[in-house]
């Protein structure tokens, strides 16, 4: 389904996303994922702050839940390679703490329109002692 954003100031970024999806237990669901994220950039340095809050409608049962994903990111911008490394965590709070993923990671930019975005999560679960480490790798184009 189709996502948009908005950037009306420097500082200030909303959009939504939305997916609908049909989950391995055979019920759907209608996903909607509003955000906003404040920057605040001096030189080559950006700090941001995402709040994302997803609601989450199944149609079989009729009910409705809201998680909670705060982003915390720092990003230093080199011009002259192309490249913004950064660190981040997001936390996903849903009746209570219930997992965190922390980043390493750098965008690099492959000329005014695109980007790939390499990283190195670890990934952390409550309740459990599900611990993962992720290396990925995202691709991205703008317009």
């Amino acid at each position: 389904m189709p996502s948009f954003e908005y950037r009306p100031y420097k500082f200030l970024k909303t959009g939504l996303a939305s997916e609908y999806v049909i989950c391995g237990d055979k019920t759907t669901q209608l996903t909607a994922r509003p955000y906003v994220t404040f920057v605040l950039s001096q030189g080559p340095l950006s700090v941001s702050v995402r709040e994302l809050p997803i609601g989450e409608y199944t149609f079989e049962t009729k009910e409705m839940t809201w998680t909670s994903r705060t982003m915390f990111k720092a990003a230093y911008t080199i011009e002259s390679a192309g490249m913004v490394p950064y660190l981040a965590s997001e936390t996903f709070i849903r009746d209570g703490w219930k997992k965190t993923r922390n980043y390493v990671g750098a965008e690099i930019s492959f000329g005014k329109h695109s980007y790939a975005d390499i990283y190195y999560m670890y990934y952390i679960m409550s309740g459990k002692t599900y611990q993962r480490h992720v290396l990925g790798i995202g691709y991205g184009v703008s317009f």
